[in-house]
């Protein structure tokens, strides 16, 4: 699905786009980060900080991700803001079928780990306040992740490239956005890139968020708030509760069920599958022949 452009962009080279967003917005991030934690420290209240800190820090990221792609794309680019992959807003399906899929992965994991006894159950407790706050907080992660690394990144890359060179490059560049969460590891990292590319395969073919947006939330949301593991590193509070056992190469250690070989396995299959269902889907003589 192209893009049909009205208006020429001040930049004609997506991929030179693409780098000129890349670098702004690691900057404006990493600096206002800097700003804000210095700011929080100097309130005298050390206690509230920590948590202070971090809730601060991904409204400002939002806030800073959503300003700058508005920006690149209405004044750089030349068009409507929607067209990063809003514009098929009444379509619920994209995102039922996101939703659906991150839910299965999730569960498929947990019943090996459930086999192998490497995960044991211990508690469950319904904190509606903690629940809402992780539901919110993921969905906000969701909504900006997407909108920088699909809506715009693997967009502009795509005007400049091949789409499967350009998907691969946007989930490099999400890889590396992570390399700072605590407690990475090896298959850690290679789970994040495989998820750049699961994320992208529906958006490199519709163009479209709502799969991306609804797969990144429930995966997160499902995986931390929900089973109560770490989510990239980072714990959370959580309706339920359990103890890992055995090897972290397993388990996925500290830095949660996105760190298992599981995950790996999980993420990798469903990246070829729905890679192998869209080319076969719009592919162009599929196109031609759909009612």
């Amino acid at each position: 699905m192209e893009t049909v452009r009205k208006n020429k962009p001040l930049i004609v080279q997506g991929w030179l786009r693409a780098l000129l967003f890349t670098v702004v917005w690691a900057a404006v991030i990493l600096l206002s980060g800097v700003v804000l934690a210095l700011l929080l420290r100097n309130t005298g209240k050390e206690a509230l900080v920590g948590p202070l800190l971090v809730y601060s820090s991904l409204a400002l990221s939002a806030a800073v991700s959503i300003g700058l792609v508005w920006f690149f794309t209405v004044v750089i680019d030349k068009r409507p803001f929607a067209s990063v992959g809003f514009n098929g807003l009444h379509n619920t399906r994209q995102g039922l079928v996101g939703f659906a899929l991150a839910l299965l992965l999730l569960c498929c994991g947990v019943l090996v780990l459930q086999a192998t006894k490497n995960i044991e159950w211990t508690d469950a407790g319904l904190n509606a306040t903690d629940l809402f706050t992780g539901m919110v907080t993921m969905a906000i992660v969701a909504f900006y992740e997407e909108l920088v690394f699909r809506g715009y990144l693997l967009g502009n890359l795509m005007e400049s490239m091949n789409k499967w060179a350009a998907l691969s490059i946007s989930a490099l560049l999400f890889m590396i956005a992570h390399l700072s969460n605590p407690n990475l590891s090896l298959p850690g990292a290679i789970n994040v890139f495989l998820a750049g590319l699961l994320l992208g395969i529906n958006y490199i073919q519709t163009r479209n968020l709502w799969f991306g947006i609804a797969f990144h939330f429930a995966w997160n949301f499902i995986q931390g708030p929900v089973m109560g593991f770490d989510v990239s590193g980072l714990p959370l509070k959580s309706l339920l509760q359990h103890d890992m056992h055995g090897s972290e190469w397993l388990t996925g250690g500290a830095f949660g069920f996105e760190g298992s070989i599981v995950a790996t396995i999980l993420l990798l299959a469903s990246a070829i599958t729905l890679g192998w269902i869209y080319e076969r889907k719009y592919r162009p003589e599929a196109l031609v022949s759909s009612p």
